[in-house]
């Protein structure tokens, strides 16, 4: 649970990664080999890693992590890679064991989502990374608190995050709302192409809520949309009517359901996430969305 620190302003720019130096993508075409309307992202869940579990040494954590992400999950690699001087980074990756210190990359990748935004941020713009190819930049909107979803949420299985609307956490709005919800897909995607691959078939002894963040995230955004509607009609009115707020909405859905279709019967990624589906996909609740967007979602990547 951490949180960027505060970037902001202005417009849906579609950027050029430094640390990439890959070209400008725009978003509605949905990401890398999608076609109009879907997400697909450029993603090797079969790709050999054999020579670096056998090579594997703690020391040499940093390059092993972006040369593992690099192979399965590039944008992993692209989010991570900018920020190498960072000591943080160290705090998130488990390095006693190969095993461990891969299932922790969905770690470093969601808490590297925050720390590159809040590196590369300015007052000019709120930026979201989505892939190598694309960032999403918002206008840094004076919001109302999320903490307003309080009394609506359903917590019986989504308590973990309970802090996330409390104290001077709940004070945060709209812009770090998404942010979060982007940080949880970001780190999904590393889950999906490793967690449990080292621990057998059946991902024995292995339990993550990798599924459950992403999911939890959607709806309490579905949430928040309630109250902007209902609460804070001239909220609601901007958000509806800004495009780069409905960019980062619609993408954040896809590419969350594109990484759901590559963990399908993998159990052990799960803690709360099928409760937590049931909220999200509820008419109440996705219809919130599909609101805000002025269309009708598929649960799919592809809309």
């Amino acid at each position: 649970m951490r949180l960027p620190l505060a970037a902001m302003l202005i417009g849906l720019v579609l950027a050029i990664l430094d640390g990439c130096g890959l070209p400008e993508k725009r978003a509605e075409e949905g990401g890398p080999g999608g076609g109009p309307g879907c997400y697909d992202d450029d993603v090797s869940p079969e790709e050999p890693v054999d020579d670096l579990e056998a090579t594997f040494e703690s020391d040499a954590w940093l390059e092993i992590a972006l040369d593992l992400l690099g192979r399965r999950y590039p944008a992993g690699r692209c989010v991570v890679e900018p920020q190498t001087d960072d000591p943080r980074l160290a705090d998130w990756v488990e390095t006693g064991d190969f095993v461990s210190f891969v299932e922790s990359l969905d770690t470093l990748v969601h808490e590297g989502t925050h720390t590159w935004q809040s590196s590369t941020g300015s007052y000019e713009g709120y930026q979201y990374f989505v892939n190598c190819d694309m960032v999403i930049t918002t206008e840094w909107h004076d919001s109302f608190p999320r903490a307003e979803i309080l009394s609506l949420a359903d917590w019986s299985h989504t308590a973990l995050y309970r802090d996330y609307f409390e104290g001077e956490m709940g004070e945060q709005g709209l812009n770090v709302l998404l942010d979060e919800w982007n940080a949880y897909t970001n780190g999904f995607g590393a889950s999906a192409v490793f967690a449990g691959e080292f621990r057998g078939a059946d991902g024995s002894g292995y339990l993550t809520g990798a599924v459950d963040g992403p999911l939890a995230f959607a709806y309490f955004t579905e949430l928040y949309l309630r109250v902007a509607r209902t609460d804070h009609p001239e909220e609601y009115e901007f958000i509806t009517g800004d495009e780069s707020f409905k960019s980062v909405l619609l993408t954040t859905w896809n590419r969350m359901h594109f990484f759901l279709s590559l963990v399908e019967g993998k159990e052990w990624l799960k803690v709360e996430a099928d409760e937590i589906a049931k909220l999200v996909y509820a008419p109440e609740n996705m219809g919130e969305l599909e609101d805000a967007l002025g269309m009708t979602l598929s649960k799919s990547n592809c809309q």
